[in-house]
């Protein structure tokens, strides 16, 4: 079932609950932000998301939202693609971050509700915030028993860069403490590292028997808390990992002692991010997530800033061609390990 209604403080932008047995899930029209993952057997908000539109526009950690055309960062600004070389909106220190300045996280969604299924649309025209082509990205959201599905598919008139990714914060904490207390599971044993400016580069880490070595359960502060060059550039984690088995669609288990999150995707890895800048809004309000690693998030996506180092890696969306991946967040009840069959 999807029931359509609006902010409190902006009746024109619309909210799309998607409601099953299990699962109550309510995404907004602006930016396709994913504003709450709510488990009814436990009563238990799992992602960190804000009351109302001034909130959702205030913030700016990208809660929730769909980030894009490409996620993460893209090195000072510039890519080449066909010999051409694209410049594109500084906005995170010497970088491009997440789609520029405008990027999708702060579009209004076209949308269309067909058989039980949310449909949420945006065409962004030829070099705006600098990439080449008009490219449509297309958003769709169904629930399946306690999972909820994401399909994404792109195209473009042009070569380009298409990337998007969710960049949803999880926290099954009741309270919404700070989720060191979560273990986490990852289908990896390499990760990218980042440099001292911020951004991926071409330097692989094997995480085996080092901080990042999360190949079994391991408590998320015993890597916070432990000493590495990665963490003092980050503030925390801010990786991305790639998986053993690109064919596996697992790629991370999140739990807590009465709820796991598992999370499925076609993409080759994931950036993980345990929220190392949040911090109160400064519009005044306050939410208890809004504190350094007061949630996770996974970016499905390719490696980031690949364009610029592996072309093999690289997201490039070839000219009147469709790209699509899925994404799927796998609720379960109690603490379990080691099924990833789905």
């Amino acid at each position: 079932m999807i029931t359509i209604t609006s902010y409190n403080d902006n009746e024109n932008i619309k909210l799309f609950t998607l409601e099953n047995d299990e699962l109550k899930v309510v995404i907004s029209q602006y930016g396709a932000m994913i504003k709450s993952l709510f488990v009814k057997s436990l009563q238990r908000e799992t992602v960190c998301g804000l009351n109302n539109f001034k909130d959702d526009t205030d913030q700016t950690f990208y809660l929730g939202s769909i980030i894009g055309r490409v996620g993460n960062r893209i090195a000072y600004g510039k890519f080449e693609l066909n010999n051409k070389e694209y410049t594109l909106p500084i906005n995170n220190g010497e970088h491009h971050l997440h789609g520029g300045i405008k990027g999708f996280d702060k579009q209004v969604f076209d949308y269309e509700i067909k058989d039980h299924q949310l449909l949420l649309t945006y065409t962004s025209k030829d070099g705006e915030e600098g990439y080449p082509g008009t490219c449509t990205l297309t958003l769709m959201y169904h629930l399946e028993e306690s999972s909820l599905v994401i399909e994404t598919s792109g195209t473009s008139d042009q070569d380009t860069l298409f990337d998007p990714t969710q960049h949803t914060y999880f926290n099954l904490n009741e309270d919404k403490s700070p989720i060191g207390n979560h273990q986490l599971h990852l289908n990896s044993e390499y990760m990218y590292c980042i440099d001292e400016s911020g951004v991926t580069y071409n330097k692989v880490l094997n995480t085996n028997d080092t901080l990042y070595d999360f190949s079994n359960n391991k408590l998320i502060s015993e890597c916070l808390n432990g000493t590495h060059i990665q963490l003092e550039r980050n503030r925390g984690l801010d990786n991305y990992f790639i998986k053993i088995d690109k064919t596996n669609p697992f790629i991370a288990e999140l739990s807590v002692h009465d709820l796991s999150l598992s999370i499925y995707t076609t993409h080759p890895g994931a950036h993980v991010y345990s929220g190392n800048y949040l911090e109160d809004l400064k519009n005044g309000s306050h939410y208890p997530f809004l504190i350094q690693n007061g949630g996770i998030c996974f970016e499905t996506q390719h490696v980031p800033n690949s364009i610029n180092f592996d072309l093999s890696q690289a997201p490039i969306l070839k000219a009147n061609h469709t790209v699509t991946s899925r994404t799927v967040y796998h609720i379960k009840k109690g603490e379990t390990h080691g099924n990833h069959n789905i």
